[in-house]
């Protein structure tokens, strides 16, 4: 799961399942996107940072994924 500091202060605000924000200046929740087509984003809530998983073959994933369906 990635995060964004709103008010540039460190109070990390999750940007919610199946989103990332690759920018470690990022302020607001309109700096998270949704993950990508052909990809899944995890939601490890452990690291602020996106981690963007390739969909495997045979698998589904739709815009926003937060796994690999089928």
């Amino acid at each position: 799961e990635s995060y964004y500091c709103p008010n540039n202060v460190m109070n990390i605000v999750s940007c919610g399942a199946g989103k990332y924000s690759l920018s470690m200046s990022s302020t607001s929740i309109s700096d998270c996107k949704s993950c990508p087509p052909g990809f899944y984003c995890t939601n490890d809530a452990s690291d602020a940072f996106a981690k963007f998983e390739t969909c495997p073959a045979g698998k589904y994933c739709s815009g926003g994924s937060t796994s690999a369906l089928g």
